[in-house]
């Protein structure tokens, strides 16, 4: 399945969640909700696509990532394939806490079957790191 990456830009400071999770979100309200903050672009159309969104939790320094590798549907299961950077003895990164994510938006029209899907976010050894249960129509 095809997605596009989104990076936010918004008037205040998103609130980031201290916490790894991962997330589908259908509505600009969730969105608002989730990073605690009024307004953002892009302007997205919740009713053509929603959003998968992972995070990484917090991190001590910088030079730590992850990114949405892939998605694959079989019938009400979508999956979706993560890849998590670290950084590497002797790295030079940035001292200070970061809290890495990935937001993707997918269009509704990618899904060959809507409804109530189950979202399995899988790491790159194809572990489930979350489920995630959300209405698609």
């Amino acid at each position: 399945m095809r997605f596009t990456r989104v990076s936010l830009v918004t008037p205040e400071p998103i609130g980031e969640p201290e916490a790894a999770g991962c997330q589908v979100l259908t509505s600009r309200e969730e969105l608002l909700t989730l990073y605690k903050v009024s307004d953002c672009q892009p302007a997205l159309d919740f009713d053509r696509c929603f959003l998968l969104a992972v995070h990484r939790g917090c991190c001590p320094t910088g030079g730590y990532g992850v990114r949405v590798a892939g998605l694959e549907q079989q019938g009400d299961q979508v999956t979706v394939r993560l890849v998590y950077q670290n950084p590497r003895p002797g790295d030079f990164v940035t001292l200070a806490i970061t809290y890495p994510r990935e937001l993707v938006q997918v269009e509704r029209s990618e899904l060959r079957f809507r409804g109530r899907l189950r979202f399995r976010f899988v790491d790159e050894r194809s572990a489930t790191l979350a489920e995630v249960t959300a209405d698609i129509s």
